[in-house]
Parts: structure tokens; sequence; C-alpha cells
């Protein structure tokens, strides 16, 4: 089955976001070094690691309505 979704590619821009739990600062991190390193720019959402559940709802919401990318 092929997938809707178009392919990522070097040069396309992946953005972490933690719509539920606050993730570890360390493995974030790692992970964004391997993303740079297969040629993807990394964003790291405001909220990704102090923030209220609350503010992270209205992110969501945000993202949803096509308000921010």
């Amino acid at each position: 089955m092929e997938s809707l979704l178009p392919k990522l590619r070097a040069g396309n821009t992946v953005r972490y976001v933690s719509p539920a739990t606050t993730p570890d600062r360390e493995r974030v991190f790692q992970a964004t070094e391997v993303r740079e390193s297969w040629g993807f720019k990394v964003e790291l959402a405001r909220t990704l690691f102090e923030s209220t559940p609350n503010e992270k709802l209205v992110l969501l919401e945000r993202f949803e309505l096509g308000e921010i990318g």
C-alpha cells in the first residue's frame, strides 16, 4: 500500500513537538544530530521542554487549524 504522505527528503524541515510529556533533553539533542547528518533541518517547538499541558494543547490546536506549520 502506497503512502498518501510525501516522502521526506534532505533539505526538508522536521519539527519536534511533545504533546503529552516532556522528552529527555539528551535524547532529543542526539536525535537532532542524527537528523541533521541526514540533511534535514530540525526545529524544536518552543514548548518542547518547558510548558504546561494547556500550552501544549493550544499549540496542537493551532497546528491543526493551520495557524502554524
